[in-house]
């Protein structure tokens, strides 16, 4: 139906869904996917408001990859929150995508639950690794507001040591060719 409609793709969360990425359920999802076109957008790494709760590393992703085949997969929060060392190594050799979303700067605590130790999130020098070690045509741009404000995530992007030429894949012209516009 979803394809039927022209809807360009779906979103799926592991966590809030209660099932592991790789787990054959996923994958068929992501199979089908694949034969109909339509790119999968999807929370990977841990969850901020479950912790210690593992069913989308990079690792599960990367096996739900392979077994799904050919899929326009994008992962969210710079391909694996808080799992950043991770990302480069797994997807590296694959067309697996990433997102900006929710990764750079620190968290804002709404309440005492977050130690000062918990509030860095990926620093620029790992994101811009990340970046380089997949290249800028396998990352888009994303803020995943309301977590953080998107002015004040965008000028922070911005004025990341990255060219111009990968900005603006980031920023728009990879969601651009992704969607077919």
């Amino acid at each position: 139906r979803i394809a039927s409609l022209g809807l360009k793709g779906i979103k799926i969360h592991p966590v809030y869904q209660n099932v592991a990425i790789d787990d054959l359920r996923f994958v068929r999802i992501l199979k089908k996917c694949g034969e109909l076109g339509l790119i999968v957008a999807m929370h990977s790494g841990d969850d901020i408001g479950f912790p210690g709760v593992d069913l989308c590393s990079p690792e599960m992703t990367r096996r739900a990859f392979d077994r799904a085949g050919d899929v326009t997969l994008i992962a969210a929060h710079t391909g694996g929150w808080r799992r950043w060392e991770s990302v480069v190594p797994c997807y590296k050799d694959t067309p697996i995508l990433i997102d900006t979303s929710f990764s750079l700067g620190e968290i804002v605590p709404a309440d005492s639950h977050y130690g000062a130790e918990d509030l860095p999130m990926l620093s620029d020098e790992l994101f811009v690794e990340i970046v380089r070690g997949l290249t800028a045509d396998r990352v888009v741009f994303g803020t995943d507001s309301p977590w953080s404000d998107q002015r004040a995530y965008l000028e922070r992007f911005r004025a990341l040591p990255l060219d111009e030429e990968e900005k603006e894949k980031i920023l728009g012209g990879n969601a651009r060719r992704l969607l077919g516009r």
